[in-house]
């Protein structure tokens, strides 16, 4: 049985993503870039439209009209709305100093950026995440690093500063920063997928063959992150202590 066009589009960027990560991400971004333009284009297309008709039309179809302001709307809501922090309970510094020592050391060892807050909640995992100050995904960002009670509790001090040296690798590399405009992006698409053909005009073929794009840069884009955090992990606690802390994460977890 011979592969669908996706998984054959799949297993050439993965290719493309061992052999030679930044041509790979260089097209992501060129692929994400387009996406955005013409996006752009659609959303200024449909204010001339609403604009000529407002203007030329003897008698102005109301319900278009409203249709092409709701269909508007949630462009604008899907690139503007802010992105949430993480849940959970801020950790203080001083009461709990013995973590943070192993945040710090796991920080200096990958040279990662400065943290904004530490975030414990109830779920066995670690994670980071890059949030912009501003609505836009431009300008400052802050660095939330969130961190389950399980984890913590399962995980010796060697094991965590490794874990968390991973984390910290997706830090060094802004992975968190682009992930996001690339998942902005494909949410904005997923959303414009779902409407009806007739509304969305001549924007529905592009759509038809730029999503599947997307969706498997993404798919390839997601591993490659994870294997670039990994080597950064590995490079500053050793092949040994990585080794463990991943093993016992993914068994315990």
């Amino acid at each position: 049985m011979g592969f669908s066009r996706e998984k054959k589009r799949i297993i050439k960027l993965k290719k493309l993503a061992e052999a030679n990560p930044r041509r790979f991400k260089i097209q992501l971004a060129f692929v994400v870039a387009c996406g955005y333009a013409v996006v752009f284009l659609y959303f200024l297309s449909l204010v001339a439209l609403i604009t000529l008709l407002i203007i030329f039309a003897h008698r102005i179809p109301v319900r278009l009209i409203i249709l092409l302001f709701i269909l508007l709307f949630f462009i604008a809501r899907a690139f503007f709305q802010r992105i949430p922090p993480p849940s959970g309970l801020a950790a203080d510094k001083e009461k709990y100093s013995e973590l943070f020592a192993v945040i710090q050391e796991a920080k200096e060892l990958t040279n990662g950026p400065d943290l904004y807050k530490v975030m414990i909640n109830h779920e066995f995992n670690a994670s980071v995440i890059q949030i912009p100050r501003l609505w836009l995904l431009f300008g400052g960002y802050r660095n939330y690093l969130t961190l389950g009670l399980p984890l913590l509790a399962s995980l010796s001090a060697e094991d965590l500063k490794a874990a968390l040296c991973h984390e910290f690798g997706h830090l060094t590399k802004e992975h968190s920063k682009f992930r996001q405009r690339v998942i902005k992006i494909a949410a904005v698409y997923e959303m414009l997928g779902e409407l009806n053909i007739f509304i969305l005009l001549l924007f529905y073929p592009f759509l038809k063959i730029y999503f599947p794009i997307l969706e498997g840069y993404i798919a390839v884009y997601q591993r490659s992150d994870e294997y670039e955090a990994d080597r950064i992990a590995f490079n500053a606690v050793g092949k040994t202590a990585y080794a463990a802390a991943l093993w016992k994460f993914h068994v315990l977890g």
